[in-house]
């Protein structure tokens, strides 16, 4: 089996099972901000009509008209979309990979492709309304969201803790050990055969 997957359909959810010690990060809507862009969307939409109604279309009324409609369908698009993505996307690991995406389709990476050097915790892209890891390994630039205006991690503590613990595990190198198994110690090299002869006493 390849070190790094891209699953797609049934095989995202039957790896989900079969992964031992899987432990499923969920992304949880951000209700204040989603709440507000729905009210502000279902507001703007509601002023068109009373708009069109009472004042008709024609000049300023239409532009105004055309303009609350965009604003409301944009802003109760963006709600929809948050949803979708806060209930479908997901991070996930187990004793053999970190797993990223959504049901439909989700990265599965093995635990001795992602390093302190594939996975730059420093270089994390970071702002006020979002925030991200970014996964460069075999090829692929993976994007892991922490946080996005519509949804954000949950159990974020516990998910850094497995990757730290995971990225502090150390590969010992079998041809140092084999070295430093094989070199005799100082004590045990037998002393030189002058050296031998130079300490026996002379005999008389």
């Amino acid at each position: 089996m390849s070190r790094i997957r891209l699953l797609s359909g049934p095989a995202v959810q039957q790896t989900l099972n079969d992964e031992p010690g899987a432990r499923l990060f969920r992304y949880q809507l951000n209700i204040p901000v989603m709440g507000l862009a729905l009210g502000l969307g279902l507001i703007s939409l509601l002023a068109a009509v009373i708009l069109y109604f009472v004042a008709g279309l024609g000049g300023f009324y239409t532009a105004a008209f055309i303009v609350l409609i965009a604003l409301g369908l944009s802003l109760c698009s963006m709600v929809s979309y948050g949803s979708n993505y806060a209930r479908k996307h997901f991070v996930a690991t187990s004793e053999r990979c970190l797993l990223v995406g959504n049901n439909d389709n989700a990265w599965r990476v093995e635990w001795p492709l992602i390093t302190r050097e594939t996975l730059d915790f420093e270089g994390m892209t970071l702002s006020p309304t979002r925030a991200r890891l970014d996964l460069r390994t075999a090829g692929q630039h993976i994007q892991i969201p922490i946080f996005t205006p519509f949804a954000f991690l949950t159990d974020l503590e516990d998910l850094m803790a497995e990757l730290l613990q995971h990225l502090d595990i150390e590969v010992p190198d079998d041809a140092e050990a084999q070295d430093d198994a094989g070199a005799p110690d100082d004590a045990e090299v037998p002393e030189d055969a002058e050296t031998r002869v130079a300490a026996e006493p002379k005999k008389s």
